[in-house]
This record gives structure tokens, C-alpha cells and sequence, in this order.
């Protein structure tokens, strides 16, 4: 006896078409422009997806029509305009923000880090490309104003009027001559010009410039 072979075919027709009708409780649907499976529950139009699939790479912000055309809820695409994978979550698959993000933004791979500024590498390395190990280096003794030491506390200018740094005086005293505001500072300044109060009892005051 010939064994007997029986061909099931189910119902088919376009995305558009299968969207159209509501497939009865158990039976499934093929839709030949996108060749994905559907079975139905009596009450969803269209059905529901049998098994999610990967769409593939597309720019959601200029191609999302393209992938409107053969996504499902559910299934996945890799967005390069931003380089993430993620679900369409939405009924609107045209719409960008029904897709949800599933995967951290790539902001591209660092190949080589170079010390600067506060920046140091184990022993004599000047840059990294592979492996190494990076610390941060904070001086202290350059960025605080306020050093301790035997003598007291100790103030350091240097921070607090930087090279370009303008300060104003009552008087026309350069800041690190003899009688100066910073007197003995080691600072170079110059003059930048004065002004004169109103009203009664007006006076100059005078501008100056660190050059050095």
C-alpha cells in the first residue's frame, strides 16, 4: 500500500489583505508579500505572529517606511542611524518611537588614549592602544589656593589671579611694588586704566593686569 501524502495549503494573500479579515479561532494565514505565518483567534484582524524574526539594518529615520511594509509587533531591527537594536512595541510601525530600544548606543571604540594634563599611565607610557592601566592624576598643589604647611596656612596667588587676571585698587600702587596689594607675590602686572566715582566724596579707581 502507497503511503498516502497529503498537501495542506492555508490561506494566503498580501500584508494589506491579511490586515483586511479576521482570522477564525485556529486557523492560519500566509502572507505572500512578506512570507510570515499567522494564526488567528476569532478576534484579532489580521492574527497573530507565529515567531518574531530579525528584519535586518535599515536608518529608522529615513527607511522606516521601507520597514513599515514588512515589520510585525514584535520583531526586531538593527536602527544605524544610531546604531541599536530594537522591538517594534507599537501599532504604528511608521511611527520611530514605537520601536523601543534595546541595546546601548555605539558612540564608535576608542583606539588609543594619550596623556595630557592630569593624565599619567603606569610608569614611562605615553599613550595606551590596547592594554595599560589609567589613572587620574590630581594635583593639588596646583589647584588649591590654600596650602598648609610649618609656617601656617599659606596662600597661593597663582590660582587666584591667573596670568590675564584684572584686579581693581584704591590707589595707584602697582599690586607687587612696595605697599602693593600682592606685595613680594613675584607676579608682573601692568596698568589697564582707572576710573572715577560719582557723586560726592569721588575718587579713582584703578585697573591692572597680570601679563606674567
Amino acid at each position: 500500500m502507497a503511503d498516502q501524502i497529503t498537501k495542506i495549503i492555508i490561506r494566503q494573500g498580501t500584508k494589506s489583505e491579511k490586515n483586511s479579515i479576521t482570522l477564525s479561532s485556529g486557523e492560519f494565514g500566509y502572507t505572500t508579500d512578506q512570507k510570515r505565518v499567522f494564526i488567528g483567534d476569532g478576534s484579532t484582524t489580521g492574527g497573530i505572529t507565529v515567531g518574531n524574526k530579525f528584519i535586518g539594518y535599515y536608518n529608522l529615520n529615513t527607511s522606516i517606511a521601507d520597514v513599515e511594509q514588512i515589520i510585525e509587533y514584535g520583531d526586531l531591527v538593527f536602527d544605524t542611524s544610531d546604531s541599536t537594536l530594537v522591538a517594534l512595541t507599537g501599532a504604528d510601525a511608521g511611527a520611530k518611537n514605537n520601536y523601543i530600544r534595546l541595546s546601548n548606543k555605539n558612540s564608535g571604540t576608542v583606539t588609543e588614549i594619550t596623556s595630557g594634563d592630569g593624565l599619567i599611565f603606569n610608569t614611562s607610557d605615553t599613550s595606551i592602544t590596547t592594554t595599560g592601566t589609567i589613572n587620574l592624576k590630581i594635583d593639588t598643589t596646583k589647584r588649591n589656593p590654600l596650602t598648609v604647611s610649618s609656617n601656617g596656612t599659606l596662600i597661593n596667588y597663582d590660582n587666584i589671579y591667573p596670568v590675564n587676571s584684572v584686579i581693581y585698587t584704591a590707589d595707584n600702587v602697582n599690586p607687587t611694588a612696595s605697599g602693593g596689594r600682592l606685595e613680594g607675590s613675584g607676579q608682573t602686572w601692568e596698568a589697564a586704566g582707572y576710573v572715577t566715582t560719582v557723586g560726592t566724596g569721588s575718587t579713582n579707581v584703578y585697573a591692572w593686569k597680570r601679563t606674567g
